[in-house]
């Protein structure tokens, strides 16, 4: 059975989105910030930025999102040194994932859907499934940081 945020997955993929661009829409939007053309560039990091020997598109996405909320401005803002630990943490819980969850040695497209590429609708469900999770996981890793969701930095 479906949670709401697996169904809002679906919806947007059956609407022409990808894993990149529903990952980054659904924070986008959870956030009150909308930027069609960052969700519209993304589209060139869908489905292993067109090949299944790339890396996959939500750990590509999943590393936006911790950028959006820890980057910098380099000419108006100090570096926040807690970026690097965001990627380190994200990337290291994204392996571990997708090797319990899908047998996959390794983060490209082609190692968690296999020769099912692009994916198709038994593998975009494991998709859907592990942008659900994804979601949960950088929104839990944020908060546990000190940033607030609703707080994005949108200069």
């Amino acid at each position: 059975m479906l949670n709401n945020a697996q169904i809002q997955i679906m919806q947007l993929s059956a609407q022409g989105y990808c894993c990149t661009q529903i990952l980054l829409k659904i924070m986008l939007e959870n956030a009150g910030i909308e930027n069609f053309q960052l969700i519209r560039s993304v589209e060139g990091l869908c489905n292993g930025a067109g090949s299944p020997n790339n890396t996959c598109g939500v750990l590509t996405g999943g590393a936006m999102i911790l950028g959006l909320y820890a980057g910098h401005e380099p000419q108006t803002e100090e570096k926040d040194e807690r970026l690097f630990l965001l990627l380190d943490t994200f990337s290291n819980w994204f392996q571990e994932k997708i090797q319990a969850s899908h047998g996959a040695k390794g983060t490209s497209c082609g190692d968690i859907v296999g020769e099912d590429f692009p994916p198709q609708a038994e593998k975009k469900m494991q998709c859907a499934v592990l942008i659900t999770d994804t979601l949960s996981f950088l929104e839990d890793l944020l908060q546990e940081n000190g940033y607030e969701l609703l707080d994005m930095k949108t200069s």
